[in-house]
């Protein structure tokens, strides 16, 4: 059966009627919250803030049976987390409470925010700090079936929720199956990497010998072109490139190389910074045939050695 007749189907019919996020719910942003605090007041409560993961966890909490947040700043803006039960929620992380009129049930809810990542994404603002405005949250549409049945329309949002996370169940153990192969393509990979007991001269990376590392500069998003020459913004190295590419995903301007930082073919581009630690160095190596400009919060690595070598190196514990 095609999704729309599935839909049409689970709706019975019903009628839709699209409704402001601000109508439904209520959305307010938690305490502040830093890693000096929490490594001070160590505790069972995660602290949820601008990851999709916890940043840590903490001695207190601030909330509880209220598990949608959206990430408002960072390289994670926009993202949807969901975290049950008692935790912390920080300044950088929106609650989204439905509202006590039984219109929506809060997993049909979170389930919809995760289908409109990209409208979602649109609302966002990538000048300096990416950043996302209550206010334009507030103005997201929402789906509600058969409104004028309040009793039936909670009945097809429960079935829905039943479906998806049935998805949701299968597509962990899938992704528990596939961590597990990573593991053990890792151990193989460090085996490999062990030169203990070998002949091999172990010199520094910034050796004269070996390479040099230049910061990326100048190239924010709001750069990019239809087309031109190519470049690497350093969230996409965590979101979007693998070990190495030939191709990029973003382009700039010719002009704008003119002061902007450029990587040559066969350097190591590196990420500097990132919303939680094993993002963090994580790196790709440039295999294409043209310059490529680089962003600040990356730099890349210019050596003489095998570039996927250095890139699987980069990789290893």
């Amino acid at each position: 059966m095609s999704d729309r007749g599935f839909s049409e189907k689970l709706l019975d019919g019903a009628s839709v009627e699209w409704k402001p996020l601000g109508e439904l719910a209520n959305i307010k942003t938690g305490q502040a919250v830093n890693k000096n605090k929490i490594a001070s007041k160590p505790g069972p409560y995660a602290v949820i803030n601008s990851g999709r993961e916890p940043l840590g966890f903490i001695d207190e909490w601030n909330t509880d049976n209220d598990p949608i947040g959206v990430t408002t700043r960072g390289a994670g803006v926009g993202s949807i987390t969901w975290q049950a039960g008692k935790y912390f929620r920080g300044n950088l992380n929106y609650a989204v409470s439905t509202k006590s009129d039984p219109k929506l049930e809060t997993r049909y809810l979170y389930h919809l925010l995760l289908a409109k990542q990209a409208d979602i994404h649109a609302l966002c603002t990538f000048d300096g700090i990416p950043a996302l405005n209550a206010g334009n949250l507030k103005g997201l549409l929402i789906p509600i079936p058969c409104p004028e049945n309040p009793e039936k329309s909670l009945a097809i949002q429960a079935e829905i929720v039943r479906i998806l996370d049935s998805f949701t169940e299968l597509t962990a153990e899938l992704t528990a199956e596939l961590e597990a192969r990573k593991q053990q393509y890792n151990h193989y990979r460090e085996q490999l990497l062990d030169y203990q007991g070998k002949a091999v001269e172990h010199l520094p990376m910034g050796d004269e010998c070996v390479g040099s590392f230049t910061r990326g500069g100048g190239l924010q998003k709001k750069n990019f072109a239809e087309s031109g020459v190519g470049c690497i913004h350093y969230g996409q190295i965590y979101t979007h490139y693998g070990t190495y590419a030939h191709d990029t995903k973003s382009f700039v301007s010719e002009e704008f190389t003119k002061k902007a930082r450029m990587a040559k073919s066969g350097d190591l581009v590196i990420a500097t910074t990132s919303e939680n630690d094993e993002d963090v160095c994580k790196a790709v190596a440039w295999l294409g045939d043209e310059d490529i400009a680089v962003s600040s919060d990356a730099c890349f690595y210019s050596h003489k050695l095998n570039p996927k070598f250095v890139a699987y190196f980069f990789q290893t514990e």
